[in-house]
């Protein structure tokens, strides 16, 4: 279980955080974290079936939480001057419409399923010696039909934490929905205020928490 506390782990936290605010409904939520969380299961079972090999590189892993990290800071960052501030980045209208494109795209169902099981291969450092030890056997032809399920049961386990993050999150948007419900005696314009506001404010913290684990990334 400590693996799961991994700093590619973390990095994919911070994806997963990232992503998180664009879900409306419980239904995005759901369907959001099962896209994500089944492309890095998926990848992390290739490489304990003895694939993606390339990607188990101290190098390579160094680099992506590295990098993650860096954009989670200036991700991080920006949301939070956009809570105590308004402001807007003038781009040209092509390139505008080309980031609205790319965003449209890793935003859909296949892009965030993508975007997992990329993170996965990259973070295929993170597993235990004992899945490598597993991963050996299965590659050695030992035993695969026990071998084959406990890497399998490894890999959800390593899930857990966004599982958590995501029940957490859902929680979080509820008690928001019964805070803005409890205005009773509000005009239409006031409760809209409210949600507006309580929304800000779970933003804020997202991007608090997003910021903050950046850091930890950079120093570890």
């Amino acid at each position: 279980l400590s693996n799961m506390f991994a700093p590619g782990v973390l990095a994919l936290l911070l994806i997963f955080l990232a992503i998180l605010p664009i879900t409306k409904t419980k239904e995005d939520l759901i369907k959001v974290s099962v896209y994500f969380m089944a492309g890095i299961y998926i990848a992390y079972v290739l490489f304990g079936l003895g694939s993606l090999s390339f990607f188990y590189d101290s190098q390579v892993y160094y680099l992506f939480y590295k990098l993650v990290g860096i954009a989670a800071l200036i991700f991080g960052l920006l949301g939070i001057k956009s809570f105590f501030t308004t402001w807007k980045l003038v781009v040209p209208g092509n390139v505008q419409n080309y980031f609205v494109e790319l965003k449209k795209y890793f935003l859909s169902a296949p892009g965030i399923f993508v975007t997992g099981l990329v993170g996965g291969m990259f973070s295929l450092k993170s597993v235990s010696g004992s899945f490598y030890l597993l991963r050996d056997l299965y590659m050695g032809d030992f035993m695969r039909g026990i071998v084959a399920p406990l890497m399998m049961y490894y890999s959800a386990i390593m899930l857990l934490l966004l599982v958590a993050l995501a029940l957490l999150y859902d929680l979080l948007k509820k008690n928001l929905e019964k805070a803005v419900s409890s205005q009773d005696g509000s005009s239409d314009m006031k409760r809209e205020h409210w949600k507006k506001h309580y929304q800000n404010v779970l933003t804020f913290t997202v991007r608090a928490t997003i910021l903050l684990i950046g850091f930890v990334l950079l120093f570890v």
